[in-house]
């Protein structure tokens, strides 16, 4: 079996790896999964490597690299393949791939709770550097009597939603310690995209923070939750998340899910103490050694 890099995905490649990862998530209890691309259309800032045993499917990795400086990889194995060198072949190939790139490093992402994962990259020898976790909670009602029974005065305190002319580059730029052509590109990115929508935490007429919220499917996907530096260690954080839970849980929205990373010490804490639960945990795995 020869290892072949994919550059774009046809409708019946596509079937197959929908296949490959569904029998995978079948033999382990995993969630780890792929955003696949559009069939046919030409792939930037990830590719595909898949190794075949006549024409069907039986390793897979995809090499997502968006910003062309580090990456992720995720490899998915048919169980009647494994321990016979067949990620290890695909490793290799997306490891030279990288290299050409000039990517600075790549994260091996696996699931925990894949003893077969956890086996193979120990014998490789790659030690997870980090952990991911992805968390949630069930919005089942309005939560308003939180608020009311903060120890926090939140009668100054409001919620808005930021229309794409209103989100503030300078502030991105501060949360983020990012250029302003970094922080204008990502905010024509998030612009664009009608599922993004973006919410500032206000007290009086003063932005203390601001957040995004993806929307998939009736779920609500939380990421960039920041309150700015000069208002931390005052409770903000939590009051912050009553007032978007509140407003969410009031639009019908049931589950609110995020993904936090174990270096993050105050966001866990904070996720924590407001009742998220852990719903997988994906470990970050360096493919290169550092020089």
């Amino acid at each position: 079996m020869k290892p072949v890099m994919l550059t774009k995905i046809t409708s019946s490649q596509r079937t197959q790896i929908e296949e490959l990862i569904r029998t995978c998530c079948l033999a382990e209890p995993i969630r780890l999964s792929i955003p696949l691309p559009a069939a046919d259309e030409p792939l930037s800032g990830e590719c595909f490597f898949a190794l075949y045993d006549r024409d069907c499917l039986v390793s897979l990795i995809h090499l997502f690299y968006p910003d062309y400086s580090i990456g992720e990889l995720i490899g998915f194995t048919d169980p009647k393949y494994r321990r016979q060198g067949c990620f290890s072949q695909l490793l290799d190939c997306a490891a030279d791939t990288a290299d050409e790139i000039g990517l600075s490093q790549v994260y091996v992402v696996s699931d925990g709770r894949s003893s077969d994962a956890v086996q193979a990259l120990f014998t490789l020898g790659l030690d997870a550097e980090y952990t991911e976790y992805m968390l949630e909670k069930t919005l089942t009602e309005h939560l308003d009597g939180r608020l009311s029974a903060s120890p926090v005065n939140v009668e100054n305190f409001s919620l808005k939603e930021a229309s794409s002319s209103e989100i503030n580059t300078d502030l991105f730029c501060q949360i983020f310690d990012v250029s302003p052509a970094e922080s204008s590109s990502y905010l024509d990115e998030i612009s664009s995209d009608a599922r993004i929508r973006t919410f500032t935490f206000m007290k009086n007429d003063c932005v203390l923070g601001q957040t995004q919220i993806t929307m998939m499917d009736g779920l609500a996907y939380l990421s960039g939750f920041v309150i700015l530096p000069e208002f931390r260690n005052q409770g903000l954080g939590l009051i912050f998340l009553h007032f978007l839970e509140n407003s969410l849980a009031g639009e019908g929205i049931t589950k609110l899910t995020l993904q936090v990373s174990s270096k993050n010490k105050p966001a866990l804490s904070l996720y924590r103490k407001d009742g998220f639960d852990v719903l997988e945990s994906l470990h970050y795995s360096p493919l290169f050694e550092e020089e």
